[in-house]
């Protein structure tokens, strides 16, 4: 922003020109300044890269009747307030049910296996939100699978 007063002061050949290149400089100084800060914050965080480019952004990796689902998540969102939920089938945003059964902080668990125990019934969604409310990043809708116990275990 400084830069112009800067040109202009020093191109000046009036008196009046030091007023107009001492503020330009530091206003571009300043500027210099929050651009290396903004390059070097955006340097140290970058936001996290899909690893497979191909592969969908929430995997279901289990969802038998009676264990806990088991799911993968392949495009996180940046924010620390990101969170996941899991819902019965056609159940609103808004019905998350309680912290750490129906949903959990994605900060605090492991997004390579992450697990609900909580029963959803025959089918379900796991829904991603971006931000500490309801803005939907990504979702996916499936079954959970009746198990297959032995005859004997019946």
């Amino acid at each position: 922003p400084g830069l112009p007063l800067l040109i202009i002061g020093s191109t000046s050949t009036g008196e009046d020109s030091l007023a107009m290149i001492i503020p330009g400089a530091i206003l571009t100084g300043v500027g210099g300044f929050l651009a290396v800060v903004r390059l070097t914050a955006e340097w140290a965080n970058p936001p996290p890269a899909r690893k497979d480019p191909k592969a969908p952004p929430i995997e279901v990796l289990e969802s038998i009747e009676g264990k806990p689902i088991r799911f993968k998540i392949n495009d996180r969102p940046s924010s620390n307030s990101a969170w996941v939920g899991i819902y019965p089938f056609g159940v609103a945003d808004e019905d998350h049910g309680k912290e750490g059964e129906r949903w959990k902080w994605l900060r605090d668990i492991d997004i390579n296996n992450a697990s609900f125990s909580v029963r959803v019934g025959s089918k379900a969604s796991i829904r991603v939100f971006s931000d500490g409310g309801h803005t939907l990043h990504n979702r996916v809708d499936f079954d959970v699978v009746p198990s297959k116990k032995a005859w004997w275990e019946t």
